[in-house]
């Protein structure tokens, strides 16, 4: 199955960490932070599958695309900078949390990051206009900050 790496580039890299230089002479290579992105768009887009949207389809300038790019960079940030320093320390650990983070919100909210959201995730459920009997079967309860209940009591 063909992915796509979200168009992340190494000078993409470069500009998430400051002060890195990625070059043909540099450790990493850029031939070893392109590999580092291939995997890291492979398991984004792994995580994006079984969450339920095919990576394949995404419009480039949509926000679930966006954030998927972002992960594929924190994740291959994260990576180079600890190559550069031999496993040693923890510069990654910023990037590698930033992942992590966007990584579990795709796990266990796939619906913040639809696909079909060009304006962005679909974070709210917009209720129409109610009339008045609708009414009378929604309660707000204040125990329980801006959330409705629909059904009788």
């Amino acid at each position: 199955m063909a992915f796509t790496t979200f168009g992340v580039e190494p000078s993409d890299i470069s500009a998430a960490v400051t002060n890195l230089t990625i070059t043909a002479s540099s450790s990493p290579t850029i031939l070893q932070v392109q590999a580092g992105i291939s995997g890291s768009a492979a398991e984004v887009a792994a995580v994006a599958t079984a969450s339920g949207f095919d990576t394949a389809g995404l419009a480039v300038d949509t926000a679930a695309y966006a954030l998927l790019k972002r992960a594929v960079v924190m994740k291959t940030a994260a990576d180079v900078l600890v190559a550069k320093n031999r496993g040693q320390g923890d510069a990654g650990a910023y990037y590698f949390a930033q992942f992590d983070r966007i990584m579990n919100t795709l796990r266990k909210f796939p619906q913040r990051v639809q696909a079909n959201a060009e304006d962005g995730p679909d974070l709210a459920k917009f209720i129409p206009q109610q009339t008045a009997t609708e009414l009378q079967n929604i309660a707000w309860y204040s125990s329980i900050s801006g959330k409705i209940f629909t059904g009788g009591m």
